[in-house]
């Protein structure tokens, strides 16, 4: 699972590096993880209700869920077929070349050490990658455990609360994902990922003063961390594919990719520390702490470009 779901986003990236004029692409990145958040609607309001829907109509419990995978497996090969004919040949700046991986790393390394905008798209996107998996593992896990364990729901109450709030803020979601990425074809892409991980900053950090995750307060909130949650993947990733050389872009896109799975690592293992053994929130402020410094780097990259071009 996690080689194709690495796999298929490094590739998204560096298609859209190569295809997508670099004025467009903020508004490519916003329209491709729109794509992505309705494909995750999809799969919280069909595919996750197959296995039920299967099993009362008689089949087994492990049959339904083997079918559900065979479903999705069938839509990823269509996916495929499209992308194989709509993307046959090579780009006009693309050579086939063989490398190890270890060349292809310190490819990927040697052009952060000389751009400071490379670099700071590595930091960008293992911190917002990270903050998209507090969303995706812990905001209805909050909500439940809270729910069960405090407000005397059944699990499957609680469930049903935390995935309606949880629907709302993927919603959004698919609101800011254009917003974001007309904002990286307007601005500065420095400017616009330090901005990103401002609100992000901010919006995540407004948690500790949710004292109830079932209250309205929290559906407020939640509509404002389904519109931050994905700022930073899309203007990281316009700025990744702007700064990106064009000889060694699949070794900066890779990279770039696996500093997303390093961030996913980060936030599942030391943010189920935090929920565990703190508060509920404890991964927000995790996510929150690592977009300040983010922030914080940003700017400071913004100002240097800004002296190096007067």
């Amino acid at each position: 699972f996690a080689a194709g779901s690495n796999a298929s986003n490094i590739m998204s990236n560096a298609l859209l590096a190569d295809y997508v004029d670099n004025k467009h692409r903020g508004m490519a990145f916003g329209m491709t993880s729109m794509a992505g958040g309705m494909g995750a609607l999809l799969t919280v309001f069909v595919f996750l209700r197959l296995p039920s829907i299967l099993t009362k109509n008689g089949i087994s419990l492990q049959l339904a869920g083997r079918y559900t995978y065979w479903i999705v497996a069938g839509l990823a090969l269509v996916a495929m077929i499209l992308v194989f004919i709509g993307l046959m040949g090579k780009t006009k700046s693309q050579k086939e070349e063989k490398r190890t991986i270890l060349e292809i790393a310190r490819e990927a390394l040697l052009a952060a050490k000389n751009d400071p905008g490379i670099s700071l798209a590595y930091g960008i996107n293992f911190v917002a990658t990270g903050a998209v998996t507090v969303v995706g593992t812990f905001f209805t896990l909050w909500i439940v455990t809270y729910g069960t364990t405090q407000a005397g729901l059944t699990s499957a109450e609680a469930l049903a609360r935390g995935g309606m709030i949880m629907g709302i803020s993927q919603v959004m979601g698919l609101i800011g994902s254009p917003f974001f990425g007309i904002l990286s074809d307007k601005i500065s892409r420095v400017l616009a990922v330090t901005i990103a991980m401002a609100a992000t900053c901010i919006i995540y950090l407004a948690t500790l003063f949710i004292t109830d995750p079932l209250s309205n307060n929290m559906i407020f909130l939640g509509l404002f961390i389904g519109f931050v949650q994905i700022s930073g993947v899309i203007t990281g990733g316009a700025l990744i594919a702007q700064q990106a050389p064009a000889n060694i872009r699949g070794s900066v896109m890779g990279f770039y990719g696996f500093c997303g799975a390093l961030g996913t690592m980060l936030a599942a293992v030391l943010g189920g520390f935090l929920f565990d053994n703190w508060i509920g929130q404890g991964p927000f402020v995790l996510s929150s702490a690592l977009a300040f410094i983010l922030a914080i780097w940003g700017t400071l990259v913004f100002i240097n470009n800004r002296k190096r071009s007067r």
